[in-house]
């Protein structure tokens, strides 16, 4: 058998070339990375080490070759070199800023996304303390401890800050890597913006401080429920009239604040408002108080009522003026009936003594009996004018209380 029968075809030329070279005397022997192949078909990789065997009068007269089996080696370079290829492409295929770090904290390798939260590029990056692109390097070095502690770090909050001033809030997300032999390399770090997070939590918190302004500044009690009947946030008021503070009934169930049968005519209500996606107003009483309740549902993103304010006003002492003034209109309304009534009764005796004192032949005591009667009269015609004056007075107050 030929030794070029055993050689892989593409890796002939060269050996061939360089076996010329050798027995023309321009080399005196070289090595050369071959693949072999098995008369089973398999690839073997070996390292060729070739010399040449001259005769008695300096002319080649054959070559020794060496074969040593390094496939075991190649297979893992090859493996390594298609790990590294492997992490470069999921690193550069990242949107978040993803880097490698070696054991003292240098950085090996990093994406676009690096570049262009930090505004270097990969060249300037590469081989730099890694802590030296965050607002706070040293919070940043105690996240790397903690990696090499518990082999990995979870929503690491830190500030990357670019070359040109602006910092960008992340999320650092680490885990250690080995080398070969199984021992810590380095690290793997990726990055993950949350600015937009933040501005909706900065959003949010403005949200809430503008909504406890609003609670607080509601003298009525008002609670924000969910449709367990969670309290989601409430006032002073609220609070006061529960018997505790906005602190310890937060995240409380609400309708455990009332009787059974109070809670479950509320919670009813409350169904009603979450279902119809509508408002509700209600009135019930509560140990010896009146409440009005204003059920208001508030629908999130998707159009759903998720929420429902409750605004509950003490109208006890009202509803007593309205009873009061109620019962002063019933009083009037008589009164006026009496007066009617009264200057009826007295209009016909006076009409009979007239009648009377007309057929007495006294004139003087028929005189004053007509003067009498026109002095009763008078003070008739003046009870009629007074409930007239009554009715006006009282069409006067129901007018404005309906204004």
């Amino acid at each position: 058998m030929h030794f070029a029968d055993i050689t892989y075809p593409e890796d002939l030329s060269e050996d061939m070339a360089l076996a010329a070279s050798l027995v023309a005397g321009e080399i005196e022997s070289y090595r050369l990375e071959n693949r072999y192949v098995r008369k089973d078909g398999r690839i073997l990789w070996g390292m060729l080490t070739t010399s040449l065997v001259r005769n008695a009068e300096g002319g080649p007269q054959f070559l020794i070759g060496m074969i040593e089996n390094i496939t075991e080696r190649k297979q893992a370079e090859e493996a390594l070199i298609l790990a590294k290829d492997y992490n470069r492409g999921l690193i550069e295929a990242s949107i978040d800023p993803l880097a490698t770090i070696d054991a003292e904290g240098r950085i090996t390798d990093v994406n676009a996304a690096t570049e262009k939260a930090t505004g270097y590029a990969r060249d300037e990056l590469i081989g730099t303390d890694f802590s030296d692109y965050f607002t706070d390097p040293d919070r940043a070095q105690a996240g790397y401890r903690q990696t090499f502690v518990d082999g990995e770090v979870r929503d690491y909050p830190l500030e990357i800050r670019h070359r040109d001033g602006w910092m960008t809030p992340v999320l650092y997300n680490t885990a250690v890597y080995r080398d070969g032999r199984g021992r810590v390399a380095g690290i793997f770090a990726a990055a993950r913006d949350i600015t937009e997070r933040k501005r909706a939590e900065l959003a949010l918190q403005e949200s809430e401080e503008q909504f406890r302004a609003l609670l607080d500044a509601t003298p009525d009690a008002t609670v924000l429920i969910d449709r367990e009947g969670t309290i989601l946030a409430l006032n002073e008021t609220m609070a006061a009239r529960s018997g505790g503070s906005i602190e310890d009934l937060r995240g409380t169930c609400v309708y455990d604040l009332f009787p059974p049968d109070l809670a479950a005519s509320r919670k009813k209500w409350a169904d009603e408002a979450f279902s119809s996606a509508r408002p509700i107003r209600m009135t019930d009483e509560y140990e010896g108080r009146i409440f009005d309740h204003i059920l208001f549902p508030i629908k999130g993103a998707n159009g759903q009522v998720r929420r429902l304010a409750v605004i509950s006003s003490d109208v006890t002492e009202r509803k007593q003026v309205e009873r009061i003034r109620q019962e002063a209109y019933d009083r009037i309304e008589q009164n006026i009936e009496q007066f009617a009534i009264l200057a009826d009764h007295v209009h016909q005796p006076l009409q009979v003594i007239l009648g009377t004192a007309a057929l007495l032949d006294e004139g003087t005591a028929t005189e004053r009996i007509q003067k009498q009667v026109e002095r009763i009269n008078a003070i008739v015609k003046q009870l009629d004018r007074g409930w007239i004056e009554s009715r006006k007075i009282r069409e006067f107050l129901r007018r404005h209380e309906a204004a």
